[in-house]
């Protein structure tokens, strides 16, 4: 069960680390993101091991209690763990937790990328992120989180390169902070910073591929006209593509499949919806239009499934 127990433990567990295993058994990474024949991937500089290693366990150690709790008037809360959703904005009170099956191969392929170590210097303006790796139990515990480019902070460390190695530095180009975005153990991840997550794994890209597939496999099922243009508009919006992909993964849990309904079942669903909902225009044979853009919020709601009839009072509604 993910829940705050379950992380509670990768924390124990991490903490219980003897401090002097530490410069054996992990290892830090600089990581800079770039595009390669239209897809995002990653290449990464290891840096070489000396005492920095145990300044990063340390500061992680502290961070990672800092992360299970919140304040609210001046009191500390446990923050519960929640299933990632692409709908749902950043919560102080809320841990998100996924897997690397949501991520599709994304997470195997960061990892393959870590490891190849690939660059044998980087400048400061490359360095985009960072991954602090440790061993756990046989498992890898990963860190992930942004650079910062600054000469001060508060929650961490500034640090400089010297060649392949990072020294601690008073004053210098670069920081380290206990405000990590996202730890990955056995392929599970929790997410305290989930714009930044979303960055780091282009989420945006995959919710706007499911759009595509979505309205497109739609379109086939000839209950619509229009969808090419609805397409066109929301595909790059991001508030449309994050509810359709929020909706295919209930879709996907339920195993329903939208475009085999029944010519015949739509049609008369259809008709309830017209009924009780006028935003909905549909042609003489049954079809539903999209015209303009005053119909993407209607047919958003209905490739989405979004309407209901509530049970105890037969009221109609959507999730607005």
């Amino acid at each position: 069960m993910n829940d705050i127990d379950s992380l509670k433990k990768i924390i124990d567990d991490y903490k219980n680390i003897n401090v002097n295993d530490v410069m054996s058994i992990s290892d830090v990474y600089f990581v800079k993101k770039y595009s390669f024949e239209g897809e995002k991937s990653w290449i990464s500089m290891k840096m070489e091991q000396n005492s920095t290693l145990n300044r990063l366990y340390k500061t992680f150690k502290y961070g990672l209690d800092k992360k299970i709790f919140y304040s609210s008037n001046r009191k500390k809360y446990e923050k519960k763990v929640v299933p990632y959703s692409p709908t749902t904005t950043g919560d102080s009170e809320k841990i998100y937790y996924t897997t690397k099956s949501y991520l599709n191969d994304q997470l195997d392929k960061f990892k393959d990328q870590l490891l190849s170590k690939e660059l044998n210097t980087i400048e400061l303006k490359d360095m985009q992120y960072y991954s602090y790796k440790i061993s756990i139990n046989d498992n890898f515990l990963y860190f992930i989180g942004r650079i910062d480019k600054i000469n001060r902070i508060n929650d961490g460390f500034v640090a400089k390169l010297k060649g392949k190695q990072i020294d601690i530095a008073k004053n210098d180009k670069f920081g380290i902070s206990e405000n990590f975005d996202f730890i990955i153990y056995n392929d599970e991840i929790y997410i305290f910073n989930k714009n930044n997550f979303e960055n780091f794994f282009d989420l945006e890209e995959k919710f706007k591929r499911e759009t595509r597939k979505h309205v497109k496999k739609i379109n086939k099922s000839n209950y619509f006209i229009g969808l090419e243009d609805y397409l066109n508009e929301i595909e790059d919006n991001k508030t449309y593509t994050k509810k359709i992909s929020k909706a295919l993964d209930e879709f996907r849990e339920k195993n329903i499949d939208y475009s085999k309904i029944d010519e015949k079942d739509f049609k008369e669903r259809i008709r309830i919806i017209v009924y009780n909902y006028d935003g909905i225009k549909i042609n003489d044979e049954g079809k539903v239009l999209y015209e303009d853009k005053e119909d993407i919020e209607s047919i958003t709601k209905l490739i989405i499934d979004d309407f209901f009839i509530s049970i105890i009072s037969q009221t109609f509604g959507s999730s607005d």
